[in-house]
């Protein structure tokens, strides 16, 4: 389906609203500088513009954070080093230090108990504010073009630690070590989440969003049990509270504890991925999931770019039976997964798209 400006906002909002789809929606999430040169191959210095008037993709929504978080207690200093950038976090606690290279991080500040003890120290002296002037600001400059959603920037306190903090082998040593400290930790992160969930709720937005990275590559049924679930089951619950609904970014191998996101009371899932690079086949969401749970669901880099016409309609006659975008609130959520593409490469997948509804009909 090919959605056209003026049509962008009722879209999205009924997708936000589980109304079923019908047509077959998609959308874009694409390295930005393959983008942006496609955009300006094709006439174009907004990308927004482009995915909108070339590719007719649905932009279901722009997420602003309406809280401040501040931290005195903490000084952080820089210093690149031969062996990438170190950034140490101070306090009169003691020091943490992290180690990146190309914004990735490749040594963790935390991987002992007296490392553990100083950031929970670090996190109890965090201050968090409103600063919904962002969101009103937001809201009136995208008014009538797509919903505003709120959102923290940040995961819930397991992912968090994997990810930020620990890494995944010191996060299950120190749990296994220091299950009372890690646990600690745990509940400080999300006593202050839960602080900007309270000014999340005091804004018109028009829906919730979390990032997580979560799956179980990560982290077991029986762990996402007991330490994620109750945590995602306040976000949920905490948009409900705002007469709002929510949709969590969850990647990968989700499918032995989708009967537990279940439970969490959210909403949706951005970037459902079924095999071959995850495990979990649309058909089984919906059918496990409440009548009204809407998905954006993966079709990769290796789907579509540099596929020919037949691959790429192959590929979705694997992946997407149209009854699902047919009698469910579902979006194609087409990505590049940092590798480079061109813009006949979007040409082709928008067409090859459109083409895969008309079979239907």
């Amino acid at each position: 389906m090919f959605i056209r400006q003026e049509e962008n906002l009722t879209c999205a909002l009924d997708f936000w609203q589980a109304k079923p789809s019908g047509s077959l929606m998609w959308s874009l999430d694409a390295g930005t500088s393959s983008l942006l040169a496609a955009a300006k191959q094709a006439g174009y210095n907004d990308v927004t513009e482009f995915k909108q008037k070339e590719l007719g993709c649905l932009i279901w929504g722009t997420n602003v954070d309406p809280t401040e978080s501040t931290n005195n207690f903490v000084e952080i200093v820089e210093k690149n080093q031969d062996d990438g950038l170190h950034i140490e976090y101070r306090c009169s606690a003691g020091t943490l230090t992290e180690v990146r290279i190309d914004k990735q991080i490749i040594k963790h500040k935390v991987s002992n108990p007296k490392e553990l003890s100083i950031l929970i120290k670090m996190w109890q002296n965090t201050s968090i504010a409103p600063a919904t002037e962002k969101f009103d600001m937001v809201k009136q400059q995208d008014k009538n073009k797509w919903p505003v959603l709120v959102s923290h920037n940040q995961a819930s306190a397991v992912q968090h630690m994997l990810q930020h903090e620990t890494g995944v082998a010191d996060f299950w040593y120190l749990l296994m070590d220091s299950t009372d400290l890690i646990e600690e930790a745990m509940d400080v992160w999300q006593q202050n989440l839960q602080k900007k969930y309270q000014i999340m709720q005091t804004v018109p937005a028009d829906g919730w969003y979390q990032a997580e990275n979560t799956s179980t590559t990560m982290i077991s049924p029986a762990y996402y049990e007991k330490y994620s679930l109750e945590h995602m089951r306040c976000f949920a619950d905490s948009a409900r509270k705002a007469n709002c609904r929510s949709l969590v970014h969850m990647c990968g191998l989700l499918h032995n504890i989708m009967p537990l996101i279940k439970q969490t009371g959210m909403n949706g899932i951005h970037n459902l991925t079924p095999p071959t690079i995850g495990d979990t086949p649309f058909e089984y969401a919906y059918d496990l999931m409440p009548d009204d749970f809407l998905a954006l669901g993966g079709f990769g880099s290796l789907d579509w770019i540099n596929r020919t016409r037949e691959e790429i309609l192959a590929n979705l006659a694997k992946k997407l039976p149209h009854h699902i975008y047919q009698k469910h609130a579902f979006t194609l959520l087409v990505t590049s997964d940092e590798a480079d593409f061109n813009l006949d490469n979007l040409y082709l997948v928008r067409d090859c798209i459109n083409e895969y509804e008309q079979i239907a009909n």
